[in-house]
């Protein structure tokens, strides 16, 4: 999180994007001070209130079952050809591959609630990530090579991207992965042997992501705008913004690695304006979680028809039409939580959460387990992804912690059934 923070507080110090109508003050940086110091103070103290038994030793290691995840992972492959089957009408435009991405984020922007079926593959398919984070950590611990399965997974996993022209879980899944291939490369003794396979494998899984947020940059701003020079006409307007000239021309000869990096300046740079904007000048309800796990509110608003999200989307929007700039832009987990629950209840919800992140961090250093190192690299990408917005707001993210958070109970449940079926039945029990 420290190290994702930083690198949006360089992005801002050095951007050449100024912002004429967006102020930032003293008050928001103390805030997001606060709010950071907050889940690192839960995620790094033992707080007496919430015992934790994981602490007080080494725990045996217990495994996931090899089978167990080979069942997650012909789901998440069901998933991804669900989605891909969803997507035909997508890819056999005549226009190629521009049509296919154009149109596809505009179905995934458009699409709004979605049908169930889509909701159900999209769930499946983000297991591929359990499997991917828990097979590549299983073999860093051993000191093997990445078995094919974990490619499998992962590819499942990031077809709910690319079927959608989307770019977090390009960014959460390299994240996750490298995390979990440092992590249980040291943690198995093999760090410092391996050293060069996972520079090697951060390079690439650097480069492969880079490539394909470049294509996407390329494919919108040719198939939204008609060119780079237009969108950032259109970035200006919106924001009531101005790039410098000087930057601009520097970039041109590198083409569209260079509108990749600018593009980059208009998706970070209004960050920090734009939260204190929020915070300042918001004055709709509370949306309770409503924000945080949008995905589940869509669900009950579909059943009690309260609209609870669009009314705090469309309080939060006012406020920015109120000095006609557009309020489509991130503005990191603080802001999140602040719709949500306000900015005191806010720090109790990040609070909360830097305690279970402590907890997991914790089973899985006593453990050395695949699944619970798996489980923490993807919390830890979730820290970083806060300076775009919550972690729990994203779907490549969440449905994963879904599946973390469900299988331990569902294999704690099947254990215990089994062991009842094979008890011995006494007389009495008989009788």
């Amino acid at each position: 999180m420290l190290f994702a923070w930083s690198m949006l507080v360089l992005v801002h110090i050095s951007s050449p994007i100024r912002y004429l109508s967006l102020k930032l003050s003293l008050s928001t940086w103390m805030y997001c001070g606060l709010w950071i110091g907050t889940f690192i103070v839960a995620d790094n103290v033992r707080f007496s209130i919430f015992p934790n038994k994981l602490s007080t030793g080494p725990r045996e290691r217990r495994e996931m079952p090899s089978r167990a995840i080979g069942t997650i992972c012909v789901m998440a492959v069901a998933g991804m050809i669900v989605l891909a089957y969803q997507s035909r009408s997508v890819a056999s435009g005549d226009e190629g591959l521009l049509a296919a991405f154009r149109d596809a984020q505009l179905a995934q922007l458009e699409g709004g609630e979605g049908d169930l079926l889509k909701t159900i593959a999209t769930v499946l398919a983000c297991g591929g990530l359990v499997v991917a984070l828990t097979d590549t950590s299983r073999a860093m611990l051993r000191g093997s090579r990445i078995p094919l399965r974990a490619l499998i997974g992962f590819a499942s996993y990031l077809s709910v991207t690319v079927f959608t022209a989307g770019r977090p879980g390009i960014v959460l899944g390299a994240l996750s992965v490298f995390t979990a291939i440092v992590s249980s490369g040291f943690l198995g003794g093999s760090g410092k042997r391996n050293l060069k396979r996972v520079v090697v494998t951060g390079i690439v899984l650097f480069a492969v992501g880079g490539a394909y947020i470049a294509a996407v940059v390329s494919t919108r701003t040719t198939g939204w705008t008609g060119g780079m020079e237009n969108k950032i006409d259109l970035m200006n307007e919106m924001g009531n913004s101005e790039l410098s000239s000087r930057f601009r021309e520097s970039l041109r000869p590198a083409g569209v690695l260079g509108d990749t990096v600018i593009e980059s300046f208009y998706y970070l740079s209004p960050q920090l304006y734009g939260l204190q904007r929020s915070l300042n000048h918001y004055r709709g309800p509370m949306g309770w979680g409503a924000i945080e796990f949008a995905y589940i509110d869509r669900r009950i608003e579909a059943i009690s028809n309260v609209r609870r999200f669009e009314n705090v989307i469309d309080a939060d929007a006012q406020s920015f039409e109120d000095v006609e700039v557009s309020p489509h832009f991130f503005q990191t987990a603080v802001q999140t939580t602040n719709l949500d629950f306000g900015r005191v209840l806010g720090l109790c919800f990040v609070f909360l959460c830097g305690v279970l992140s402590r907890r997991s961090r914790t089973r899985a250093l006593d453990t050395h387990s695949p699944f619970a190192i798996g489980r923490q690299a993807l919390i830890c990408s979730g820290a970083a992804w806060s300076i775009i917005f919550s972690p729990f707001a994203e779907q490549s993210w969440s449905f994963p912690l879904l599946w973390f958070i469900t299988i331990p109970i569902v294999f704690e449940r099947g254990q215990s059934f089994l062991a009842a079926l094979s008890r011995p039945v006494s007389r009495t029990e008989s009788s």
